[in-house]
């Protein structure tokens, strides 16, 4: 997790941007995850694909969660995305 936000928190976009693809990119390898993870078991068990969904989608939603866990504990997290409400507001 601080590799990605290493490399998305070097990007010159504002905070909400940044947030918003850390949890895409986190729910987007916890699905690719299972579906690997499903893909390995279905050959022994779990072979309707109603299971390959709880395999997609459990992963996903846990690994945006743990992504938004940690981006609230970054110390990037300082109030900037307030701030850069505040600073759309202004502009309107």
């Amino acid at each position: 997790m601080n590799a990605l936000w290493s490399y998305i928190d070097k990007k010159n976009w504002k905070a909400e941007k940044k947030y918003k693809a850390v949890l895409k990119i986190a729910g987007i390898a916890g699905a690719l995850a299972g579906l690997c993870i499903w893909a390995l078991v279905r050959n022994w068990a779990f072979t309707s694909l109603d299971w390959m969904f709880c395999f997609i989608v459990y992963p996903a939603f846990i690994s945006c969660l743990i992504a938004f866990l940690y981006l609230c504990n970054h110390s990037f997290h300082n109030g900037s995305i307030e701030r850069d409400i505040t600073e759309k507001n202004k502009e309107e």
